[in-house]
């Protein structure tokens, strides 16, 4: 069933499927050849609702990853054009509505990311990503840094 609502909803190539930590329900978030994003709930059994299309992107949405639960409903999303977009849902009840919170500019096409799940809430410091580039190099930086879009 999800598989189907997945090929109506993106136009292109799923590259990866992202589980959201279980304290939000079931929630997952995909991202596409197409240049965007999804977020999706279970509404029932085997039922399964696009809940938000993110489409801030201007190529292909490489990869997808919602961060530590510590730190709310956030997703991070990369891109070809080099950008890292981290979003925030307000309302965990309403993930129809997601903020753009930073946009992170690199100089190279980003194929991969992951969140440091080891930074507690009580550390000052604030969320570390790594990402993957085509130029064969691992980044990591820290939201701080990020612009606000």
């Amino acid at each position: 069933m999800f598989q189907r609502s997945v090929r109506q909803a993106h136009h292109g190539s799923v590259w990866k499927v992202t589980w959201a930590h279980p304290e939000f329900g079931q929630v997952l978030a995909t991202c596409s050849f197409d240049r965007t994003a999804a977020i999706w709930e279970e509404v029932g059994l085997r039922t399964w609702v696009k809940r938000s299309n993110l489409v801030d992107s201007r190529t292909s949405v490489t990869d997808v990853k919602f961060g530590p639960k510590h730190l709310g409903l956030l997703l991070v999303t990369c891109s070809a054009d080099g950008i890292i977009r981290i979003y925030e849902a307000p309302d965990v009840m309403n993930l129809a509505q997601w903020t753009l919170q930073h946009e992170i500019p690199t100089k190279v096409s980003i194929s991969c990311l992951s969140w440091n799940p080891s930074l507690s809430r009580v550390n000052s410091n604030p969320p570390m990503i790594a990402v993957g580039n085509t130029a064969s190099r691992l980044v990591g930086g820290r939201a701080q840094n990020a612009s606000r879009p």
